[in-house]
């Protein structure tokens, strides 16, 4: 497994001539854009048709489902062509360094002047005009001492391939239970919420019509003279029974005062 690597000035200038003929500027929308393996996909599909498999990889803007699809594009796509990467370089790539893209387009790019051989592909591999591009890709070139009509198509692993489609299965089935488990888990909070709101409209509801009844009432009685005559006399007498009380508190302080006096009268 290969690291991303810094270019040197000679390759940079060569990338640079590269991404200008594909049209392709590396500022800041791009380098979003290229964290995505979907979009990184489309360019190898270019190189090849038949070795990406567009409904493999969708964009997504979590980091981690970023670092699954880059996982498994390194898998069954960059293994293929002997550039498989590391855990560190897959996760560079997922945050959009600049280093690690460019590193992978540079392999890209020796890639498609000099010719693939996919390690377990199906196919010969294609041969270039030119010589080695730079020093230290990790992209496997033709062995040029060996004559094109003496190359052999290489065939598929079915045990490589087998187990390939069964990581690929697994992922998805353990991301398909992690976004269940998540809906799960919802589904309960709103059921507890749903609850909780019902418990609260019912007293609202219960309180809404006790009330009314209690409107109603006062209404009904207000209209009848002999309940507003019992209502009056029963305010007369709580008026009385409070003058009574404080009457009889007065003469219990003049009582109190007469007795002091009384008592240093004596003195």
């Amino acid at each position: 497994m290969s690291n991303s690597r810094i270019l040197s000035a000679e390759e940079e200038l060569q990338l640079d001539v590269w991404l200008t003929i594909k049209q392709i500027n590396l500022n800041n929308r791009t380098r979003r854009n290229l964290c995505d393996v979907a979009n990184v996909a489309k360019l190898f599909k270019e190189l090849d048709y038949k070795l990406v498999e567009a409904h493999n990889y969708f964009s997504h803007s979590s980091l981690s489902l970023k670092l699954q699809n880059w996982e498994t594009f390194n898998l069954l796509v960059l293994r293929k062509m002997g550039m498989t990467l590391s855990r560190q370089a897959l996760e560079d790539l997922a945050t959009g360094h600049l280093g690690a893209i460019k590193s992978l387009l540079y392999q890209l790019m020796c890639a498609e002047r000099n010719g693939i051989r996919l390690r377990a592909g199906s196919r010969t591999c294609l041969t270039g005009t030119g010589t080695g591009i730079g020093t230290g890709t990790d992209v496997e070139m033709p062995d040029e001492s060996i004559p094109i009509h003496t190359k052999v198509v290489h065939s598929c692993d079915p045990q490589s391939f087998l187990d390939a489609k069964y990581e690929e299965l697994m992922r998805e089935s353990n991301q398909m239970d992690n976004y269940i488990s998540s809906i799960t888990d919802r589904i309960k909070h709103l059921e507890s919420v749903k609850l909780i709101k019902e418990d609260r409209i019912n007293c609202l509801i219960e309180n809404l019509a006790l009330l009314s009844v209690r409107t109603l009432t006062m209404q009904i009685l207000c209209r009848n003279p002999k309940w507003k005559q019992k209502q009056l006399q029963k305010l007369q007498q709580k008026l009385d029974i409070r003058l009574k009380k404080k009457q009889l508190k007065r003469q219990q302080k003049k009582l109190h005062k007469k007795q002091l006096k009384e008592t240093m009268a004596l003195k």
